[in-house]
């Protein structure tokens, strides 16, 4: 906490305290230079490719639809888009996690492997449109599959997973942000929730800062979410996970758990978002 340390020097003691209680940890993601341009070891932590999942585990899908577009300059055009395969955000080994020692308040399980599957790019098709008058009207092939993202928690034997490709082409193509995969290595970083505090612009004037660097755009576990449209997350839940991409416009994608889902291990309940700018 380097920047509630110097406003104790700067003689603050009562913007340190603001400071650090608006703090916390985020794990942010790094490129794993040793794999580099080589083929990443099956259970590594990872963005992008195929998961190594086990037996046990299918591949997550998504499920087909047909979408009439009901107003707008595409009024009576159909769009027929079949069953589809999601795409693998990322992979992270939570053995190399708790290693890391990234995680510092120990928040996340300590053994196992989290799975983040996104289907759609920019687009949730599946959301309830309750307006008066919708632009489309959307007709689900598999009701259980009308979801666009997955999370699932594993904790079994590793020695058990295999690279697993999917059987259904993707929906759309592939993502940019997801074009190569890259393994990954985690390192702790100091988030601060500056905008909550009312005296937030006398600290960054002492500090002689901008605030973004108390919030820095990384991909990450945990931490606080930076977007350009603030998620509405309530009091109760926690980022569990960011990643983002810039291909002309800024795209953050998002899932938050509550705190007893999280306690409970339930993962599945993570609720996915996602901010186009």
């Amino acid at each position: 906490m380097e920047y509630v340390d110097k406003l104790i020097e700067a003689g603050r003691p009562e913007l340190a305290q603001s400071l650090k209680q608006a703090w916390k940890n985020a794990v942010i993601f790094c490129e794993k230079e040793e794999l580099k341009n080589k083929e990443i070891p099956v259970g590594a932590s990872k963005i992008g490719g195929f998961p190594d999942l086990p037996p046990e585990i299918a591949y997550p899908e998504m499920s087909g639809f047909k979408r009439t577009w009901l107003r707008g300059h595409m009024k009576g055009e159909v769009e027929v888009v079949p069953e589809s395969a999601m795409q693998l955000m990322a992979q992270i080994n939570l053995y190399e996690l708790a290693d890391s020692g990234a995680d510092v308040e120990q928040i996340l399980p300590k053994s196992g492997m989290f799975y983040f599957f996104y289907g759609h790019y920019g687009c949730d098709v599946f959301a309830e449109d309750n307006s008066p008058e919708p632009y489309d009207k959307i007709e689900v092939d598999t009701p259980e599959k009308a979801q666009i993202d997955k999370v699932i928690y594993w904790d079994g034997d590793m020695t058990s997973l295999r690279r697993t490709k999917p059987e259904k082409p993707y929906c759309y193509g592939i993502m940019p942000c997801l074009e190569v995969e890259t393994a990954i290595a985690f390192d702790y970083e100091d988030n601060y929730d500056i905008e909550s505090l009312d005296d937030y612009e006398e600290i960054l004037e002492i500090l002689e800062i901008d605030k973004h660097d108390l919030l820095p755009v990384s991909d990450k576990l945990l931490g606080i979410p930076w977007t350009v449209n603030p998620p509405d997350m309530s009091d109760d839940e926690i980022n569990l996970l960011q990643m983002g991409d810039d291909e002309g416009s800024v795209v953050s994608d998002f899932w938050a758990i509550s705190k007893k889902d999280l306690a409970d291990m339930n993962f599945s309940a993570a609720r996915f978002w996602e901010d186009v700018d």
